[in-house]
Order: C-alpha cells, then structure tokens, then sequence
C-alpha cells in the first residue's frame, strides 16, 4: 500500500511566493507510483478550513514546504505533532529557535559557535542608544528582521542615517529587528543531514553574489544561480562541517538544515541556520543536489523514509 503523503505549502509570511516554487518543485519530482499524493494550501489570511481538510486527507505524512511564519516557527509543527501527524523538517523547539536570529544566535554562542556580534532592536531606540549600539558593532552593519528569511527586509547599512531608517522601516511592519556586525569575507552555504552514519555535511557551496549581499532577487528570480562547489581546502571543509554539526545539535534540530557561513581568511562565522530550506530550482539545497548527481526524487524519497521509520535510500 502507497503511503499517503500531504504537501503542505503556502501561509501568509513574506515569504509566501518561496513557499509556492518550493511546493511546485516538490511535487513535480515526488514519484506518483511510489506515494497516494495530496496538496493543501495554507492560505494567504490564514482560514483555519485547512485543519480540518488535513484531518479529512489523514495523510501518513505531511512534507513541509513552508516558509517563515507560523510554517515555520513551530506552530504548525505543534499542530500536526497534536494530531500525531508526522513531517518533515524540525519540531517545535528547533523550529522555534532557528527561526528567531536573536535566540538562535544566543543559543549558538553558548555552544561555542562562533558568530557574528548583534543587538535585538524592539522598538525605536534613541540616538544614544544607536550610537552606544555602533560603538560596539562598528559600521558597516547589516540590518534584518530578527524572524524572517530568504534575505527579505535584509539591508548592509554604511551610515547611521541608514540603520536608523531601516530598523524604523521594519519596526513600522511590525517585525523586531536585528542589528548585526558586517564581516567583509567569502560567503559558503551548506546542506546537513541526518545519516545512519551520523549527521553530515552533504556539500559546501560557494555563493557569488552579484550585489554586496545574497538577496531575494538573486536567490529565487535570477535566471542564474550564483552558487558552485567550493575550491577551499578539505581541512576548511571539516571545520565549518564541524561547525555546523554543533549548531544542528545546539538548536534541536532534525533531518536537515541549511546553514550559511561568512569566512575571513581562516576564521569561520555562522551567519544562521535555516530548519526548513527551500526546493526552488535556484536554492541552496537544489544546486547542492545536482553538484552531488543526486535527483531531487531521491533526496524527497530519503526525508519521507526517514521520517516514517523506513529503510534509507542511498543518495550517494
């Protein structure tokens, strides 16, 4: 009998439009012969009529393809863990704690991983407290909401002019926002998985930007993904790997992540972790597959197995 497998996608994060490529990637490449598969759309005003459409399809499993919000904050992974659905990705505290930067990065810290410096900005701070807050980052800065993703709302801010302005323009959309040391370096990317051998980091990826940063526009509208296999050396390789093992392991995390790094000359920072990246044909994860020859059917067939309790598949 086919296990019956429910693709979840959609909400009403800023990161909606991630979410649809993610599904439609997601579904193109899930063998129909294998699974009994089911779409359900999260809805862009959050009409709770999907609870009870997913209680309906009773599926074996829900594979996750939502972005930011409540897909990703925890709250609908405690939703389907209440209706002992299991899914995709990571629980509730790991979902939690990788999708707000300031927790996440206290947490990381105390795990002795190294990242770069910030400050939570709550609401609007004076022009002591601005210039207190650059004293010790410096400028440039880079300013981001504290919960969000695919780089959206993320700005490097060269004056304080500008960081003022921008934290005013996400605290105006209601997000809490983080002020974040810039490191001038080499931007690396990588997938971690779960492995019967244990966790592993599947490849590293270069990112060459075209702007200062890796943006919205680069990741998801660029005809041209601006992502490779990295040249650096394999000692770096098991550093950031190493690294990354214990920011998978600090944060609760399951099955699979996406991390992403700045290096300077030898020193490796972790900018953040992602607990649910994206499958869009220009993603991290996507170019990371094909750089490893391992069709995206077979990596979805890996997570499903692996979240049912099955037989793994070998991907490589």
């Amino acid at each position: 009998m086919k296990n019956k497998i429910c693709v979840l996608y959609g909400g009403a994060s800023a990161e909606r439009d991630v979410s649809l490529s993610t599904a439609e990637n997601i579904l193109k490449n899930l063998d129909s012969e294998k699974y009994d598969i089911s779409k359900l759309e999260i809805t862009a005003d959050l009409n709770p009529d999907w609870i009870n459409k997913l209680i309906s399809l009773s599926p074996d499993l829900v594979l996750s393809a939502l972005h930011g919000g409540i897909g990703e904050n925890g709250a609908v992974q405690g939703l389907l863990q209440c209706l002992s659905v299991p899914f995709t990705g990571s629980g509730i505290l790991g979902s939690a704690l990788s999708l707000n930067k300031h927790f996440s990065k206290t947490l990381l810290r105390s795990a002795h991983v190294p990242t770069p410096d910030s400050i939570l900005v709550k609401s609007p701070i004076s022009a002591a407290e601005l210039e207190e807050a650059l004293s010790k980052l410096g400028l440039p800065v880079i300013v981001k909401p504290n919960c969000g993703g695919s780089s959206i709302g993320v700005k490097k801010c060269e004056t304080k002019e500008e960081v003022s302005g921008h934290i005013s323009c996400l605290l105006e959309k209601g997000e809490n926002c983080l002020v974040e040391q810039y490191i001038d370096g080499k931007e690396v990317s990588c997938i971690m998985l779960e492995t019967p051998e244990g966790l592993k980091l599947l490849s590293l990826m270069d990112v060459n930007p075209q702007g200062e940063i890796y943006d919205y526009s680069e990741k998801y509208i660029s005809p041209t993904p601006f992502i490779n296999t990295s040249e650096l050396p394999k000692f770096m390789w098991s550093m950031i790997e190493e690294i990354g093992k214990k920011a998978f392991n600090a944060l609760h995390l399951k099955g699979y992540c996406a991390a992403d790094f700045i290096l300077r000359e030898e020193q490796v920072c972790l900018i953040e972790v992602n607990s649910l990246p994206g499958f869009a044909p220009n993603s991290i994860l996507t170019n990371t597959l094909k750089s490893l020859n391992i069709p995206l059917s077979d990596f979805l067939d890996y997570l499903i197995a692996f979240e049912l309790n099955k037989e793994l598949p070998r991907l490589m």
